[in-house]
Parts: C-alpha cells; structure tokens; sequence
C-alpha cells in the first residue's frame, strides 16, 4: 500500500513539474505579480517563488532602490541583470525556483555547465549548486578538463563550497581530477593550449605527491607545454626559451613548473633518452649537473634515502636546477581507467549499486560486485516512468549474464513503447567498456535477458586482469582485484 502511494505520488510531481515548466516556455501564468524584462519579452512570473529561495530576489523584490523597473500589466517589470541576462540561466533559473528541477542541455558543454554554478553561486541557491557541481564531476574528462580548470581559476565562486573552504570548493574537484588523470590529461592537446596566466595553477597540481603520471613524462609535458607558449606568445615578459619559461617563479619562488620535478623519481636511461630527443631543453652545464645528481642518488645507500627522504649530502640547496625541488619521492604511478569516479561504495557488502543519470527518458546505474563468489545478485529494482525494472546478475555456462523482469500497472504502462537496456563492463587496465544490450517491452510481465556480457575465462585470463579490481583501493587499478565494475542502461 505504501509502496503504492509512493508511486503515484512520484508520478504527480513528475506530472506537476512537466506541466509548471511547459507553462514556463509559453509564458502563460494564470497568476503573476511581477515579471522578467528579457530581450525585449515580458514573462509573467511570482515573486515569492524566487523570495523564499534566495535572499538575493528577496532584497532586489522588497528595495526601495530599484533600477531597470518598468510596468507591465499593473506589475512591476525587472529587467534582467548579469548573469540571468544569458538565455540558458535565464531559462534554468526560472524552472529552478518554480520546479526544484535543475534543468541543463543534453550534451551541452562542460563551460556551459560551470556557468550554471556560477550562476546558482551568485543567487546563493545552495540546492543547485550542489546538483551542478556533481554534474560536472560526472562529465569532466580528459579532453575537458584543462578548461574546466582554467574556468574555475578565473572565477572566484568556484575555488570555496560557499562556506569560505578553498579546499572544498569545486576547483579543488577539478584539481584533484586533474591529478589522478594526469597522465592522460597532459597529454591530450588541450593542455597544450593552456593560457600563460594559467600556468601557476597547473605547477600547484604538479607539486602534489599523488601526481598520476611518471616523472619523465611529466618533464616531457612541461617541456612541450612552454615550448609551444614561447613559440605562439610573443609577450612572455622577456621569457624567451622554454626553459625560461620552466624555472619562471610566477607567483613566489620556488612556484615554477621545473620546482615540481622529483628529480630522484626519474632513472638514469630515462633522462639520457629525453636529452637526446630534446636536445634544446638543457644547457651542457644543466644537464651535467642532473645526471652529476642522478649519479649521487644511485650511488646512496638506497635504505637511508627511503627512510629520510633527504637528497645526497653533496647538494647545494640554492642550485636554480637542482635544489629548488629535493623532496620525497611521488606516489606510486597507477595506470587508471577514466570511467566514473563519483560512485560511492561503502565497505564490501556485494552488491553496491549507485545511480548517476536519471530522467524522463533514461536511468544509468552502476554494479559493483565480487565476482569471486559466483553467486546470483539481486539488484535493487528500478523505478522507470511507471513500471519497476528488477534485474539480476548470475553466473551460468561459464560466463556473466543480466535477466530482468518489469512489473507495474498495466493500464499506466504502454505496450508499443519499447526500451533498451546496455549492460557494460569495465576493463580498468585497457580503459575500455564491452557492451551488450537487448529491446524489450515497457509492459508489465515483460522479461528479457543479456546473456554472457563477458566469459569467466575472459574475466580471469592472467593477460586481461583489468576487469578485476579492489574495490578497497577504488579508483586506483590494483591488478588483486576481485570485483567487477558494471553499468546498467535503460532508456526510451
């Protein structure tokens, strides 16, 4: 019965907000006591929806000092203002305040979606925030990330979470992104047209100690990265090679992107390969002195150097190439898969299930489960437009199969509306997902089946360990692993 009320009450609000944001975009309120001046249009709208949201409409409503007003209908016209003044906020912010919904555009970009946080930041509306600043985590990738960061640079709202912590703040996300896919991301060609006044902010990433990417690539990055920005830019304040442009402290010394290399991280073979092949980055002198260096630490006891974590004695401190960087050695490099980092598992129970996408027309949904154990597993069962979509996981023929089964109403669900479902499995190693998918009918009794998405021989072939991983160490690939990571589909 509870069940049953839930339901329908679901499908009331979902009905009631469909219908709100219909009458939004024709702009056909039965009540209004103001309304939206937007280029050239006058939407009729209700004040105390946007009050009780936000102190900001609460103090533009009530002040005595209004600008850009005019009459409209016997009500008061407001003019919009930065930055309502684009559509899509405009649009976003209205459905918002009316609905709860945050409404955004499929596929839209990720600088288009970093402008909704701003947006929701500058009218305090701390609900959206949140919603957006998860969303953005859920589409940065690597080919993205590079102007997501220099985005979140240049705007202050994104560098706090609203309560002052500049470490909680949605650049700190993007950071700590940036840093786990490192490895991936300074590679891409987007970061290679990084700004000049965006340098500083990737020498912050690259001095962190869980850098993803190995050291000599790092060195490659950099190199290529100030060798493409003093051939481009002209106006580098004198800084007229790249290694200038490598060792420049920008903000305080010891800030520069060369003060970040963990010299004792790259081997001997490694940096005598990259002089060659890039044979303008280092004076004779320069290059003498890190392989002198490279020399002292092969040549340290190997046991005194792990446990104090010091460079050799013979060392000058103030050395611009050497000293400015002597410290510990980085995190372990982790070749890892950039598949969805913001699922939440909470300890080992088997199977966790974690929603990422969900609207009128798709639901996605991720598995974890350990594999090991070879047993059936039951999913938690899916609420889709009307019906509930149960599915499980089993094991049979030496192989991993998905069954599902859809129940509901008969007379709330539509037989001639058919849905996919994709089930994928992550291989973590090989940054690749094997899908299979199957049509089935949105009518209750409908059953379906997705038989042997990956062999148990596939899954346990000690050249292909990557669909296997420890869900303790998640996100980071360990080839120990015992659980599978699977995504399950469902769309119109």
């Amino acid at each position: 019965m509870e069940k049953s009320i839930s339901q329908n009450l679901l499908g009331y609000v979902s009905r009631w907000q469909l219908e709100t944001i219909e009458a939004l975009q024709a702009n056909n309120a039965d009540f209004f006591d103001m309304a939206w001046l937007f280029d050239g249009v006058y939407y009729r709208d209700c004040r105390q929806l946007y009050s009780s949201r936000s102190d900001y409409f609460k103090c533009l409503f009530s002040s005595s000092m209004r600008k850009g007003t005019e009459e409209f209908e016997g009500v008061t016209a407001y003019s919009v203002s930065h930055p309502m003044s684009k559509r899509h906020i405009f649009d976003m912010m209205r459905v918002f305040c009316h609905t709860g919904m945050v409404q955004v555009d499929k596929g839209e970009p990720i600088l288009k979606t970093m402008e909704r946080y701003s947006a929701f930041h500058y009218y305090s509306l701390r609900g959206g925030m949140d919603v957006i600043r998860q969303l953005v985590m859920d589409v940065i990738n690597p080919t993205n990330a590079i102007q997501a960061l220099e985005y979140a640079m240049s705007s202050a709202v994104c560098s706090g979470d609203g309560d002052g912590d500049s470490g909680t703040g949605l650049l700190s996300d993007i950071q700590d992104y940036i840093s786990i896919y490192a490895f991936v991301v300074f590679k891409h060609k987007s970061f290679y047209a990084l700004r000049a006044d965006s340098i500083s902010g990737v020498s912050q990433i690259c001095a962190r100690d869980d850098l993803n990417i190995k050291e000599i690539d790092l060195v490659q990055c950099i190199y290529k990265l100030c060798e493409k920005k003093v051939s481009v830019e002209k106006e580098l304040g004198g800084l007229g090679s790249a290694w200038a442009l490598m060792t420049h402290d920008a903000a305080e010394p010891g800030s520069s992107l060369w003060s970040q290399i963990r010299l004792s991280s790259i081997s001997m073979r490694e940096f005598v390969k990259f002089i060659k092949e890039n044979k303008q980055c280092f004076s004779s002198d320069n290059a003498l002195k890190i392989i002198t260096f490279l020399y002292s630490c092969a040549d340290a006891d190997a046991a005194t150097t792990a446990a104090t974590d010091t460079p050799p004695s013979n060392t000058n401190d103030d050395d611009e190439v050497i000293g400015a960087h002597l410290s510990k050695k980085r995190k372990t490099f982790q070749p890892i898969s950039f598949y969805p980092r913001n699922l939440e598992f909470h300890g080992l129970a088997s199977p966790q299930t974690d929603i990422s996408y969900w609207d009128d027309s798709k639901i996605k949904l991720f598995v974890a489960f350990d594999f090991s154990s070879k047993e059936a597993m039951t999913l938690p069962p899916v609420h889709f437009h009307s019906v509930f979509i149960h599915c499980t996981v089993y094991h049979a023929d030496r192989s991993l199969n998905v069954s599902g089964n859809i129940h509901g109403k008969t007379n709330k669900s539509d037989p001639s509306v058919n849905i996919t479902v994709t089930a994928a499995v992550v291989n973590f190693r090989h940054d690749r997902w094997r899908k299979k998918n199957v049509l089935a009918s949105l009518s209750s009794g409908t059953a379906f089946k997705i038989p042997t998405i990956l062999s148990s021989n596939t899954i346990g072939n000690n050249d292909n360990h990557g669909y296997l991983f420890d869900i303790e160490r998640y996100p980071e690939y360990s080839p120990k692993g015992t659980w599978i990571l699977m995504s399950l589909c469902i769309e119109k």
